[in-house]
């Protein structure tokens, strides 16, 4: 989990944007006042408050006066490198190297390897601390650099914004607004959601590093995030894929990599059990993220995916009346065609009892996905079968199949209501799903 996470900060600060307006610099006193603050932010392992503050900055010129100010001699990378807690420090150089990124990669490298009043590099206190992850991370982000200034189309060098997505530098960026740290983000429309879901699955598909970028940055929500990360590909085959198995499955392996740190970045801001779920997550063909990185031989990507996956601590089962409240709960979001106060119910749970629990439960006389089928609005059903299905890949493609052929107490399976409703895509969906 944490060399992941690095790849994860990478592409890190991810706050609501606007595509028109030109980031403005900060005021000196402001930003100076910041700058003092994120040096004792680093000091007491503080990531939140550091994140907070690095998030407000966009434009080139304070994220450079930020990421090269010194305090006793060291940038803040020094600092974050020499931290005794390897976990955070990690976090903290991942979301420092993405803010580099966002000035350009050669500035990305020149943090890495700057040197402080004792000679020594963030690269030398990552040694020194023994922080491994950290330490590959820095190792590759320079290395990448390097090869991409050898080469126009490297990993993520380019600063031109051409459609194998490279990265643009922080003059062309969408700006980001300053947001404070007690405000919490509120969720998206659920149209306006839906809709950016669907155009950065375009996005994905061609490639459009940038188009998807922008996409991401629009939400900085828990609630939006989560949906956004978690929605799987609508179409007549049903794959069961989310934006981070496309991703993966790019065979420009450069674009693929650097649309992969860009969604396990965004995973991060929730937690880092939802970063670790999106890599593990299946497909329809029970396929993971870091399966199809593996089979198109992406190995900088496949190092990522698996360090953060092996460093996941197993999901713990829900206790039995937590558990219940949120089936009830999930059941009344049904029935009031809330797709996204249902999603954010079925998703809490990935350990195979608890899923196994949910989407087993009976009530009046239907699961729920059975009752999700019967709901009138077809696009809401469209996105409830699709939560709920590719849920039930977290136990197995033969879960899967048999929620979808379960009768309830009338006899009817989710197919059959879905036929009875006439709601053909549905029908297509889910049979597909239960001959694979």
């Amino acid at each position: 989990m944490n060399k992941i996470l690095l790849i994860v900060s990478f592409v890190g600060a991810f706050l609501n944007s606007s595509l028109q307006a030109a980031p403005k610099s900060s005021t000196k006193s402001s930003l100076q006042a910041d700058v003092k603050t994120v040096f004792q932010k680093v000091a007491s392992n503080d990531y939140k408050g550091m994140s907070t503050i690095l998030n407000k900055y966009s434009d080139a010129t304070s994220i450079k006066t930020i990421l090269t100010a010194k305090g006793n001699g060291q940038t803040l990378l020094h600092a974050v490198a020499n931290l005794a807690d390897t976990a955070t420090a990690l976090k903290m150089g991942i979301l420092i190297a993405n803010r580099g990124l966002d000035v350009s990669p050669q500035f990305q490298k020149q943090i890495i390897s700057v040197k402080d009043n004792k000679n020594k590099t963030p690269i030398d206190y990552a040694k020194g601390r023994n922080n491994q992850n950290l330490l590959t991370i820095f190792n590759n982000l320079v290395a990448i650099v390097q090869s991409s200034t050898a080469s126009t189309s490297g990993a993520m060098g380019s600063t031109s914004t051409g459609s194998t997505g490279a990265m643009s530098t922080g003059t062309t960026a969408p700006s980001t607004t300053s947001t404070s740290a007690s405000s919490t983000p509120a969720p998206a429309p659920a149209s306006t959601l839906q809709s950016d879901i669907n155009a950065a699955f375009v996005a994905v598909r061609a490639g459009d590093y940038n188009g998807l970028k922008a996409l991401l940055k629009k939400y900085s929500d828990t609630s939006s995030i989560k949906t956004m990360l978690t929605a799987v590909e609508i179409s007549l085959v049903a794959t069961g894929q989310t934006l981070l198995h496309k991703a993966s499955a790019l065979t420009d392996l450069n674009t693929a990599l650097k649309m992969g740190i860009l969604i396990v970045n965004k995973a991060s801001e929730v937690n880092i059990a939802f970063q670790a779920e999106r890599i593990l997550a299946k497909d329809v063909e029970g396929k993971t993220p870091v399966d199809y990185a593996t089979s198109n031989g992406n190995t900088q990507l496949v190092s990522i995916f698996s360090s953060i996956a092996a460093l996941t601590p197993a999901p713990t089962p829900a206790s039995a009346s937590t558990l219940q409240d949120d089936i009830n709960t999930a059941f009344q979001k049904i029935a009031a065609g809330d797709y996204m106060g249902m999603s954010s119910l079925v998703k809490k749970y990935t350990d195979a009892a608890s899923v196994q629990t949910m989407l087993t439960a009976v009530q009046n006389g239907k699961t729920l996905l059975q009752a999700a089928v019967n709901v009138n609005e077809p696009s809401t059903v469209a996105m409830m079968v699709g939560r709920i299905t590719g849920q039930a890949m977290q136990v197995g493609k033969d879960f899967q199949v048999q929620i979808i052929k379960a009768q309830d107490s009338q006899g009817m399976s989710a197919i059959d209501y879905a036929k009875s409703k006439g709601n053909t895509q549905v029908v297509d969906l889910l049979t597909q799903m239960s001959s694979q």
